[in-house]
């Protein structure tokens, strides 16, 4: 079932934590995508700030840049400001594709733009664009190399027009200055798990943290009141959650199996 996700920029300044619980609790958005940056001489002032109280509220958040035709230039620009804000390689990237100044036909460059990220580690890529702009050949999206996912900005429809799996149906949510979207695929709205740095297999491990949390469950969400502390060596049974990422199953409860947080003993 599609969650709702809005986006957010500047123009949302007025946003806090209290405003953004409001419609997580009321409304039932379940995640944020902020405008960071603009072309190659625009950062969002506020950028930062509705990074951290996105995250805070919801538990994931995700980042946008705003293009002006410059892939490399501006990828890098996109790039400074993702770091500057904490914004790791688990975090969903959007380009947004709908400034008068563009070319006409966008596919190499939304590939370019896209490179450079990947190159820096990022690897989890939205297209945001109309679906006139598609129908019209100005971006193909069977081209793109990339696994980009689509973000189809779309008003005044009981569904959108093409297939994609987040659509932005509303500029005006609930009466407010909101952009809201149906996120299908869970891209706004579900962390992403990094898949390369979790053990698949051993029996003994040692954690790493000052004090490593317990789970009751697999998915690590309920946690026990006992915890570990650093060095502690433990026998446990790496059990597969999502894709390759995996938990520890141990005689108290479920850890993660995240290389950050455990060395395998053998």
């Amino acid at each position: 079932m599609a969650k709702l996700a809005i986006d957010i920029a500047s123009h949302q300044a007025g946003l806090r934590v209290g405003d953004l619980a409001n419609l997580r609790d009321n409304y039932k958005i379940r995640g944020a995508v902020v405008k960071l940056t603009e072309g190659t001489n625009y950062i969002n002032p506020c950028g930062a700030r509705q990074v951290y109280e996105c995250f805070k509220v919801f538990g994931v958040v995700c980042a946008y840049h705003y293009y002006h035709g410059n892939a490399v230039a501006e990828a890098k620009y996109f790039l400074t400001q993702l770091k500057k804000c904490g914004l790791d390689s688990t975090t969903d990237l959007s380009i947004d594709i709908e400034a008068d100044d563009l070319r006409s036909n966008l596919t190499k460059e939304i590939d370019t733009f896209f490179d450079v990220l990947r190159d820096a580690g990022y690897k989890h890529f939205t297209l945001y664009i109309r679906p006139s702009w598609m129908r019209a050949g100005r971006v193909n999206a069977a081209k793109l190399h990339n696994k980009i996912k689509l973000w189809l900005a779309e008003y005044g429809v009981s569904q959108c027009s093409m297939k994609c799996e987040a659509w932005q149906f509303t500029e005006t949510f609930k009466g407010m200055n909101l952009d809201c979207s149906y996120d299908y695929a869970g891209i706004f709205t579900n962390p992403n798990l990094d898949e390369n740095h979790y053990y698949s297999t051993g029996k003994k491990f040692k954690t790493k943290p000052k004090q490593m949390n317990i789970y009751h469950d697999l998915a690590l969400t309920a946690k026990r009141s006992v915890k570990l502390g650093k060095g502690s060596v433990i026998y446990a049974e790496p059990v597969k959650r999502k894709g390759k990422v995996y938990s520890l199953k141990t005689k108290i409860g479920y850890m993660s199996a995240n290389t950050k947080f455990v060395t395998k003993v053998e």
